[in-house]
């Protein structure tokens, strides 16, 4: 929890502060308020996937190993986490073609796609399937009780 109040408030130093030289936001070839908009949503999902993250972690302190609220936070938190990637990756360029045909149609449209965004993509991939070995775990506990 935070990780991600941290997390929200360096981007609000970012954009406080633009000139500060430690904390930058930017965006491919974006003016500074769609800078801001775009930042907002991938550090809001951001902040929202490690609250159901921390709810995850809570329910297996409260001894619910594979239990429901365990695992449909685990899903939450996999879910917003790629959403999170996706808004970093398409919201740039998606702001870049509004404003493109705003303008008359002449312009560039960049897409960014380099090595951290892929590797973030197979770690969200991952994390579905490691939701699903969850969904797994707790069908066979129930299983399990129901024998006992």
């Amino acid at each position: 929890m935070s990780a991600g109040a941290l997390l929200a408030l360096m981007v609000l130093g970012g954009i406080a502060l633009p000139g500060n030289g430690v904390i930058r936001v930017t965006g491919e070839g974006l003016p500074y308020v769609w800078n801001i908009v775009t930042s907002a949503i991938v550090v809001t999902l951001a902040v929202l996937s490690l609250v159901s993250l921390a709810a995850m972690l809570r329910a297996i302190g409260a001894g619910d190993v594979f239990a429901r609220p365990m695992t449909r936070s685990f899903h939450r938190f996999a879910l917003l986490y790629l959403l999170s990637i996706l808004a970093d990756l398409l919201l740039p360029p998606m702001v870049q073609l509004g404003l493109l045909f705003a303008n008359g149609g002449h312009g560039l449209v960049s897409v960014g796609v380099d090595n951290a965004r892929v590797l973030s993509l197979a770690v969200a991939a991952l994390l579905f399937f490691i939701a699903r070995l969850f969904d797994e775990a707790q069908r066979l506990e129930e299983d399990s009780r129901g024998i006992v």
